[in-house]
This record gives structure tokens, sequence and C-alpha cells, in this order.
């Protein structure tokens, strides 16, 4: 599937697809969320399976669900998920939460 043009001001909703398997949005992750993840990863072990420190990507996900409201703020970017680059997004904003984030163009309509 072809992501579709998305322009600046536009209500998109998403997919069903993209609801049923769990798709996700990416934004950067706030000081409180990288603390509480690395509190976690330490209460397991210091180190992780290598024998190295713990390091926190700075991005976290967000779960796309049905009834969403998203109004686009920018039609065509690239986000930033984990340690990788994804083309193909677009940066929206949820109009119910004021959340902003970037999601795969083909999650929306």
């Amino acid at each position: 599937m072809t992501a579709p043009r998305l322009t600046r001001g536009q209500i998109v909703t998403p997919r069903p697809e993209a609801v049923r398997y769990r798709e996700y949005g990416t934004r950067t992750a706030t000081p409180a969320e990288v603390e509480a993840w690395y509190k976690a990863q330490r209460a397991v072990a210091p180190h992780d399976c290598a024998g190295e420190s713990w390091v926190h990507s700075g991005t976290t996900g967000v779960a796309l669900t049905s009834g969403m409201r998203l109004e686009v703020i920018r039609g065509a970017c690239k986000a930033r998920s984990g340690w990788h680059t994804i083309p193909g997004c677009a940066e929206v904003r949820d109009l119910d939460t004021g959340m902003v984030f970037k999601v795969d163009r083909r999650h929306v309509a």
C-alpha cells in the first residue's frame, strides 16, 4: 500500500487495520519516562545481557486506537523510533489529549 498524501490541518483517523494489528506512532520520551525506564531496567539487572550499560533510545511508542482524531501538523517527515529512522511519516496532534507524535502515513486515513 502506498502512503497517502496528507496536508497541514487535515483531520485523519487510524485505519482499522492499524488498530487491529496494534500499530504505533512514535514520540520523544519525557525525562520522567526515561528515568522510570532506567529504574525498571536496573531492578532486573545492573547491565544488559551483553554486560553493557543500559541505554534508552530516547523515544516511546504511541498506540493507535479507534476513535482517535488526529490533526496533521506536517504531512511528510521522517520519524525516529528506537535506533531507526522511518521515512514516510506524518507529524500529528491528537485532538483529545494534545499529544504530538509521528505516525506512518500508511496507518491513517
